[in-house]
Parts: C-alpha cells; structure tokens; sequence
C-alpha cells in the first residue's frame, strides 16, 4: 500500500446495523438527443422505474435539506440509469444506507474500532457484507458528493453482480463520480487528469495492455492498484468505462457483460469471455477501437432530466 494515495474501495465484511425508514423522491432521467461528433449518451424514451430507499446515518453532523436532497437525486439518477440503460432489476428490499462523520477523525475512530484491517488511506468504503457506505463530510463539498456517488455505484452493481471484475467495477465507479447535478440536467465530467494521462502514454508508446488488466483476477488488480504509482488500474478502468459510455452501442455492451456476469460465476476471465461474446469483433477490436478513441476531444455526457423535481428526501438518523 502506497501510503499517498488515497482510494475508495469495495469491501465485504459483516455486522449488525441500525435499519430506519425513509421518504423516497422519485425523478426521471433520460439523456439528450446528440450527433455522432458529440458523445453525448444517445436519446431514448424513459422508463417507469422504481424509487430507491435511502438512508443517511449521520455521526455527530446534521445535513441541511439541501444536501439532503442532493445526495438523494444523485443517487436516483445512479438508480435509474442502472435499470434503463444497464437492464438492473434492484431487490425490494434493496437499500442505500450511507454513514455520514462530521469530520475524518471520526470516520476514522469508528473504522479502526469495527474494522481495523481497513488501511487509513481509505477516504471512502463500500461494505458488502452489510451493504453499507461510510463517508465523512469534507471540507471540500464537491469531494464529499463524489465519494457518495463513486461508493453509490458499488453498493447498486453490487445488488446484481457479486464479484464483479475491479476493472468494471471500479469503471463505473469512477465514470458516477464525477457526475454534477443541475436544477434539469445531470452531467458526467471527463476526468481529465486521466483522460491527460492515457493520451500521455499513447503519445509515449507507454500505453498499458488494456487486455493484461481485465484479464487480472481481481486480487491481482488490487495488488497492481496499490503498488502503481501512476495509478495506472484505476486509470485504465475510467478510460475504459468513458469510452464504452460515450456511445449507445457501449452502453449496451456494459448491459450485456453485467448480465452474463450476474448469470456465470465472475471468475478472472469472466468478463474476457462476456466482452468476446458481446462485443462487436471481441477485445481485440476492442482494444483498437479504444486506442483511437483516445486522442480524440472527449466531451462530458450530458443527461436531460423530465419529470418534477425531487421534492421529498432521504430519512436522516442522527
């Protein structure tokens, strides 16, 4: 483990926690007409969908409404987008519980005290085990947002694939990350501190084996994502993710490789075998298709969202 760097992960463990009620808020969302110079997600009519139940588990913080609202639009939006465009089908009894600390040492104290083994560098956790976010509140607001909506996507891909391959995984995580929420439009924004850094590898003839990382069990993901100092896995996994959700058929692509990964056991070459079948040409036409993507202007997608705003929140337990 490389002390500087500062991750969000995914872990399973197991405890028993506090179950509240909520209030749900229901949106739709779908995304805006576009051309094919603009990569912007393809138009599609919504569908009915669900309402997630969310709770926010606060420790010594309270949450005014409008954060409270935020946090619960982002995590419809995420909610939504996985059943419409990623064929989810959630539990009834699925839950987005997420333990909110006033500030990092608490978050700390009550991991080291129920969860010592997890490393200090953690800014963020999902864990499986009891289904459940920590967080603390950040100084920086927008980081705070993000380190919901990345761990939102953990616990949702969770609901249906339980071991998925960190490369998928933690794609989309960091594809949600970088989503920002308007008054009628959600946007995800290109990250471009990675975006720069595949383009610099290309441009280097550096560029890692795209197919060497989703072909890694997802223990030797770990181990590379701990010992990389370019962050290289995680780099990898958002190119990979921005790429496939920049257009229709990519989207799709990802739907149907979740799908054949919820059906089959997610072994190391689960997700090999799904992009072989699902996508057009395999992984090597993968690999190039992604390769000359990546020199290209990558513009964020941009989401229209219909129906009334969110007016309701999450139930909070302080």
């Amino acid at each position: 483990m490389i002390l500087s760097k500062l991750h969000h992960q995914i872990l399973g463990v197991s405890c028993v926690l506090l179950s509240v009620g909520a209030t749900p808020a229901s949106q739709n969302f779908f995304p805006q007409t576009t051309c094919k110079t603009h990569p912007h997600a393809a138009y599609v009519t919504p569908v009915k969908s669900s309402e997630p139940v969310v709770e926010l588990l606060t420790h010594g913080c309270r949450l005014d409404p409008a954060m409270q609202r935020k946090i619960q639009r982002g995590v419809q939006f995420q909610y939504d987008f996985y059943q419409q465009y990623l064929g989810y089908e959630f539990s009834r009894d699925l839950v987005v519980r997420i333990r909110i600390f006033k500030n990092a040492d608490t978050y700390r104290s009550f991991i080291d005290a129920h969860y010592p083994h997890i490393p200090k560098t953690w800014i963020g956790v999902y864990l499986a085990g009891v289904n459940e976010i920590l967080v603390s509140l950040e100084k920086d607001e927008d980081a705070f947002y993000k380190n919901i909506f990345h761990e939102t996507s953990h616990l949702l891909l969770t609901d249906k694939v339980k071991n998925c391959p960190n490369w998928l995984n933690e794609g989309l995580a960091e594809y949600f990350e970088f989503m920002t929420l308007g008054e009628n439009e959600v946007n995800v924004e290109l990250q471009t501190v990675k975006d720069n850094r595949i383009k610099h590898w290309q441009n280097n003839q550096k560029l890692p084996n795209l197919l060497t990382s989703i072909s890694m069990t997802n223990k030797e993901w770990n181990f590379n994502d701990n010992v990389s100092e370019s962050d290289e896995p995680r780099t990898l996994g958002w190119s990979v993710a921005y790429f496939l959700m920049s257009s229709s058929e990519g989207r799709n692509c990802i739907k149907n490789v979740l799908s054949h990964l919820a059906k089959h056991n997610s072994d190391a070459q689960a997700s090999v075998r799904a992009l072989n079948e699902h996508y057009p040409g395999g992984t090597r036409q993968l690999v190039q298709d992604w390769q000359n993507w990546i020199p290209q202007t990558h513009s964020p997608h941009a989401y229209l969202l219909t129906g009334q705003a969110a007016s309701a929140t999450a139930s909070v337990v302080e």
